[in-house]
């Protein structure tokens, strides 16, 4: 039955393989190469295995009919019921035709695989005597057996050669090595400590911690200010630049007309506020003193701080056209007031 099934599928895969392999270029694919080499092998192997079992089968048939029926019927719904478990839309996606046909194939394989296997030992199991079983479940794993490596700790029924003399209310104190893995790691953090320091102190390939404390702050600055840069509501009167750009200077003659003009005039000839197109000025004249002003206002002047209800982007502007209008003579305009305002170099 196993090798009938093996072959049948050997023959499909073989004579489909070849054409969807060339139709869809997976032949060139290393991953698919590898694969088909693994499915030769197993096929090589399920063609081996049947004869395995037909040989340890006959030999447990004289002992233990009933057992080998139940044995071989959970084999096959073991087998079945794996095989219907690999077929999912899930797997298909992204998978080429041949590529998931061999896939498929391998997996269903090592499944098979995994029962004979299983069966094979159940079997040898089942030729050994009840001796030969408690001996073989006695025997050290290979687990076991790395464990105790590890550790390096003696057997229970040899803890007597390693028991100290001393005693405390009946409590006795062994005398075992140290694990050997925590031996190796604590060399390990050792010579790990002397390339550390050598790399700091000697050769200066690591930066040492006032070195390290340096670089985060210059780092941190310049992010710092990048993000100023770039974060307009983070502007403020010591940050502030002229805008001179169009688009802006609009945006800013909107404003001013909105807020402005109904003390200050349309054109800045000044009404009730002072005239803002001569080179004098009251509080300041320059970006940011024309920011600060619009921004904390004028209180025992009657002008409002604006802060609460401009962004620090659209002060910016309305500064901005405010310096734009020096020199522009409108006509009504205020007589000068303040001191006259000269540019810092």
């Amino acid at each position: 039955m196993k090798k009938k099934y093996t072959l049948s599928l050997a023959a499909i895969f073989g004579m489909s393989a070849p054409a969807w392999a060339q139709a869809s270029g997976s032949i060139n694919n290393p991953y698919y190469l590898l694969t088909l080499v693994l499915f030769i092998i197993l096929l090589i192997l399920a063609l081996a295995l049947p004869k395995v079992i037909k040989t340890l089968a006959d030999q447990v048939k004289k002992k233990n009919k009933g057992n080998l029926m139940l044995l071989l019927i959970g084999l096959g719904m073991g087998t079945a019921h794996a095989g219907e478990s690999l077929i999912g839309p899930e797997i298909i996606q992204n998978i080429d035709a041949p590529a998931f046909i061999l896939i498929l194939a391998c997996m269903i394989l090592i499944i098979t695989f995994y029962s004979l296997f299983k069966t094979i030992n159940k079997l040898s199991n089942m030729l050994k005597s009840e001796e030969e079983l408690a001996l073989e479940k006695a025997k050290p794993t290979l687990v076991s057996k790395m464990m105790r490596k590890l550790d390096d700790a003696k057997p229970l029924e040899e803890e007597g050669d390693i028991m100290l003399d001393h005693e405390y209310d009946g409590i006795r104190e062994l005398d075992n090595n140290l694990p050997p893995w925590w031996i190796a790691f604590f060399y390990i953090t050792i010579i790990w400590s002397v390339v550390y320091l050598a790399n700091i102190y000697v050769f200066d390939n690591i930066p040492g911690q006032e070195q390290e404390y340096a670089m985060e702050v210059k780092a941190a600055k310049k992010s710092m200010e990048t993000y100023k840069a770039t974060a307009t509501n983070l502007i403020d009167e010591t940050s502030v630049e002229l805008l001179t750009g169009e688009s802006d200077l609009t945006v800013g003659s909107k404003l001013y007309t909105s807020l402005c003009a109904a003390c200050h005039g349309g054109n800045g000839e000044g009404l009730v506020g002072p005239n803002l197109t001569d080179e004098f000025w009251k509080h300041g004249g320059g970006i940011k003193n024309v920011f600060s002003s619009i921004k904390y206002g004028v209180p025992d002047k009657g002008m409002i701080a604006w802060k609460s209800q401009l962004k620090p982007a659209q002060i910016q502007k309305i500064s901005s056209y405010i310096i734009s209008l020096e020199g522009s003579n409108p006509a009504n305009a205020k007589a000068p007031e303040g001191d006259a305002w000269v540019p810092e170099n």
